[in-house]
């Protein structure tokens, strides 16, 4: 399954990402940049390649798959996804400790 956004969610689009708000669940989320792309572009009709061409040219950054995916896991831990979507078998993944060190290093991810 390609990874969708829910329905509903009223997005903001700021200077440095976006920030969401999801009514029914009463949260508010900050989305760093690449954060933002992932989910903005996250429709459903994009699988992982896609994903990580698209989001890579919205940014004009050089994207790794492991943050695309790591990415993906905090949006879905957000309640943002339709469903959570887990990387094929043999997919390079890298774990969420892992992912942090990257956001902190400025490669952002959900914030």
């Amino acid at each position: 399954m390609n990874a969708t956004t829910r329905a509903g969610l009223h997005v903001a689009i700021t200077d440095d990402g976006a920030v969401v708000v999801d009514g029914d669940q009463n949260t508010v989320t900050a989305l760093g940049p690449i954060a933002a792309a992932v989910f903005q572009l996250a429709d459903g009709t994009r699988d992982q390649a896609e994903l990580l061409r698209a989001v890579g040219a919205q940014t004009g950054e050089q994207v790794e798959v492991e943050v695309i995916w790591s990415t993906l896991d905090r949006l879905a831990d957000a309640g943002l996804l339709v469903e959570r979507v887990t990387p094929p078998a043999g997919a390079a993944f890298i774990d969420r400790r892992s992912a942090l060190r990257k956001a902190a290093a400025g490669t952002a991810a959900v914030g």
